[in-house]
């Protein structure tokens, strides 16, 4: 037997090409009985086209704010962890006043 997706792909074809109402009931009898498909979802499964089996995976992003990431864990922790909605208005701001109370030297990343 063929693997199902296979199978599906040649049945999806011979779908395409019925003419009649007939050869598309035998069609979808043939799918009932191969794959064990209930009537409805083998017609909803031949009248879309097979999927595919999707193409290599993209490199995930770079970070883009690597080098403020101190700071803002910073600022994040002393705030009292909120979300970043909430963390975004008041990060600069935070992030000035605990430089100038810690007397550090941050790199200007913000």
């Amino acid at each position: 037997m063929q693997s199902r997706r296979e199978c599906l792909n040649t049945m999806w074809m011979r779908y395409l090409r019925a003419r009649s109402r007939s050869q598309k009931s035998q069609i979808l009898d043939e799918l009932q009985e191969t794959l064990g498909y209930a009537r409805k979802y083998a017609i909803a499964t031949l009248k879309t086209p097979p999927k595919s089996r999707g193409g290599a995976r993209a490199e995930p992003r770079p970070l883009r704010y690597w080098a403020a990431m101190p700071v803002i864990q910073v600022v994040w922790e002393v705030v009292d962890y909120p979300c970043a909605g909430r963390l975004h208005p008041v990060l600069v701001r935070t992030a000035v006043k605990i430089q100038g109370c810690r007397g550090e030297e941050w790199p200007h990343v913000l």
